[in-house]
C-alpha cells in the first residue's frame, strides 16, 4: 500500500500505539500530524526518521475540549492543504474508566 499524496492526523500520538501508527504512515508515504495533549509529543516527533522531511509536524491539544481539537485540525490543513485519514487514538479517561 502506498499513501502519497495523503494525509494524516493522528492523536494520541506521544506513544505507544499512537506513534507507532504514526511511523507506520510515514513509511508508507503518507504526510501526518501528531496530536497529543503532553508536551511530551514534540520529543516523541523527534525520534522518528522521517522528522525535519517536510511531511511531519506535531501539534500538542486535548482533542476532548472543542477548541482545542479544531486547532489542531486547522493547524493541518493550514500545513497540508487536506486530511484524508484520521487516526482517532486518544484515549478520555472518566472517574477512572476509559470512556
Amino acid at each position: 500500500m502506498e499513501l502519497k499524496e495523503r494525509v494524516a492526523i493522528v492523536s494520541g500520538g506521544a506513544k505507544g500505539i499512537g506513534l507507532a501508527a504514526a511511523d507506520c504512515l510515514l513509511r508508507l508515504g503518507a504526510s501526518v500530524m501528531l496530536v497529543d495533549q503532553s508536551e511530551a509529543v514534540e520529543s516523541a516527533a523527534t525520534s522518528l526518521p522521517e522528522f525535519g522531511d517536510g511531511r511531519f509536524e506535531f501539534a500538542v491539544a486535548d482533542i476532548s475540549r472543542g477548541a482545542e481539537g479544531e486547532s489542531a485540525i486547522d493547524a493541518t490543513v493550514n500545513r497540508f492543504c487536506a486530511i484524508d485519514i484520521l487516526l482517532n487514538n486518544s484515549g478520555i479517561l472518566t472517574f477512572g474508566h476509559a470512556v
